[in-house]
């Protein structure tokens, strides 16, 4: 009789060993970075909501400026809040210098502030309150436009 020939045992190499632990990993990762790149894709971009208040009337100074009188409230670093149509707040930033217009002898008669409040979850409208002054509404398109105008005085 013949006997069967026994083939050699087989033992798992390291490189064998390092290709069966590295095809699930990589398997892994793609899955991971493709769950990531369909969970950011469905999610609008931030906007940045940027405008100016005006104040007409009550202001100390020439072209450097504040609010004065009423609107003393009103200088470089005063809040901007951005809320949500449930009124939660959804971004915050601060009034820039003041620059004076339509200066008479060195006083201006208006102070115009700009604001910039970056990375504000995108929304169909928006609320803008700066200091106490109460929230004005604002469309997604006014804000694309960077058509937020804010102004007191007569």
């Amino acid at each position: 009789m013949h006997a069967c020939p026994v083939p050699p045992p087989t033992y798992a190499t390291p490189l064998r060993r390092r290709r069966r632990t590295a095809i699930p990993v990589i398997v892994l990762v793609i899955l991971a970075g493709a769950g990531a790149a369909f969970y950011w894709a469905g999610r609008p971009s931030p906007v940045t909501v940027s405008g100016t208040m005006t104040i007409v009337g009550d202001v100390a100074g020439g072209r450097a400026c504040t609010g004065d009188g009423g609107f003393e409230d009103l200088q470089d670093g005063t809040s901007v809040v951005v809320h949500d149509a449930a009124g939660k707040v959804i971004g915050t930033g601060r009034l820039g210098e003041g620059a004076g217009e339509q200066l008479v002898a060195d006083t201006a008669l208006r102070c115009r502030f700009a604001f910039r409040v970056p990375d504000v979850p995108r929304q169909r409208f928006y609320g803008i309150e700066v200091s106490h002054r109460g929230i004005v509404q604002f469309t997604a398109a006014e804000v694309d436009r960077e058509d937020v105008e804010l102004s007191l005085g007569p």
